[in-house]
């Protein structure tokens, strides 16, 4: 009862510190917008601002069917609405690069609902946000940035808002945070069902083992795949508004993984009476890291060693190319049949032993 309620104490906290007061220092220097052109042929300006951009990082803005001048630089205004009183709190930032002439890639809906990647020329800037101001522990805020610049043949300003009105600013610092909360919450909770089903805090370890007690290679894989996919859809779901999307090849490598598991199970199902009877008798060891690398004999397999070294540095990559692309990293084919190849050898030898032994 002691663990739910540190569990439920931590949850607690976590939703409070996503609802924390936001610190802001309203600049209010809008000048009135320019007029609308009257050029019926002239394609309409649009306003992308990739959706859950870090603070930390500097944020990239694209304007299409626009030259905008850097001289004086573009603005940007992120607003965000006070919940108590409707005040809007506006920062300003000037761009520190504006790029003409590049092409934006986005995906547009069509009549019939379908999606297609179609690109549009423009203007690409560059603002630093760092001095934002944000709890933290706040994983993100939801803003409403506006894009102002001035146009210097007609002297007045241009105004431009995303289509979709807010967007997420990501804190890495807070998504690092909320998501290790939430992966500790998890982990108490699991360990005190496994203490109350095998009267030890120990006993969480014994979902990883084999029967006769040493820890299972296929067993640590599903489980190190199903954290790591956990943290960082998680962590993800709190930078955007939108639901992230899984990768096709993380998906084949979690079927791999279960794949594996299942036909380890299937040949430890199909021994004989006796060797069932045999296993009983036999004493529990103490679970080590060894039995990860090392047959049923008791000597080093190389398919075993191959198979966690490759999961080991997947994960890695996996996480490193995440954090580092801004979405979740799609594996590679290639790597994607290395790793089967790795489990198919892990397997294989596992169910011939089983055959010899019957």
């Amino acid at each position: 009862m002691n663990i739910i309620r540190l569990s439920c104490t931590i949850m607690c906290l976590l939703m409070l510190s996503w609802t924390s007061a936001y610190a802001a220092d309203g600049v209010d220097t809008a000048l009135p917008p320019c007029k609308a052109s009257l050029d019926a042929k002239a394609p309409a300006m649009q306003f992308f601002f990739p959706d859950g951009q870090l603070t930390n990082r500097l944020l990239s803005v694209f304007v299409s069917h626009s030259v905008i001048s850097s001289d004086p630089k573009p603005e940007l205004l992120l607003k965000k609405y006070n919940a108590v009183d409707s005040v809007v709190d506006e920062q300003v930032f000037e761009a520190k690069l504006v790029d003409h002439h590049q092409l934006w890639a986005y995906q547009q809906t069509q009549a019939d609902g379908s999606s297609m990647q179609v690109s549009a020329p423009g203007t690409l800037m560059m603002f630093d946000i760092s001095g934002f101001k944000l709890p933290l522990i706040r994983p993100f805020i939801h803003v409403t940035p506006v894009i102002r610049w001035q146009d210097t043949e007609r002297g007045c300003y241009e105004l431009i808002s995303i289509p979709d009105g807010q967007v997420n600013l990501a804190n890495n610092t807070g998504i690092a945070l909320n998501t290790l909360l939430l992966i500790s919450v998890l982990a108490l909770l699991l360990t005190a069902i496994a203490a109350q089903a095998g009267g030890s805090w120990a006993s969480i370890i014994q979902v990883l083992c084999e029967k006769n007690g040493k820890l299972s290679l296929s067993k640590v894989q599903m489980a190190l795949w199903t954290g790591v996919i956990l943290a960082v859809v998680y962590a993800y779901s709190l930078a955007r508004t939108a639901t992230p999307e899984i990768p096709e090849t993380l998906l084949l490598l979690m079927g791999a993984s279960y794949a594996t598991r299942a036909l380890v199970q299937w040949q430890g199902g199909s021994s004989t009476k006796d060797e069932s009877i045999q296993a009983i008798d036999q004493p529990r060891v103490t679970p080590q890291l060894i039995h990860l690398v090392s047959d049923s004999d008791g000597c080093l397999s190389l398919p075993r060693m191959q198979m966690l070294v490759w999961t080991i540095l997947t994960i890695i990559m996996f996480i490193t190319k995440s954090l580092l692309d801004g979405h979740m990293w799609d594996v590679p084919l290639e790597l994607v049949a290395l790793m089967g190849m790795s489990q198919l050898g892990y397997a294989v030898p596992s169910m011939t032993h089983g055959k010899k032994a019957n």
